[in-house]
């Protein structure tokens, strides 16, 4: 029982309620919003990077 040995000994296990609190639910939402944005700045630098290429082919 490898995984039983790395959490700890058996008795010693603690149980979270999981609660979404401000300090889970911001973090989260800024992480989600800077995703979109460099995902759609990337997305039109490609699309501009083709434009050109296709231009001068």
């Amino acid at each position: 029982m490898a995984a039983a040995s790395a959490a700890g000994v058996a008795g010693d296990t603690k149980v979270y309620t999981g609660k979404l609190t401000l300090y889970v639910l911001l973090p989260c939402g800024v992480a989600a919003t800077g995703g979109l944005i460099i995902g759609y700045d990337i997305g039109i630098s490609v699309w501009i990077g083709l434009i050109k290429w296709y231009v001068t082919c």
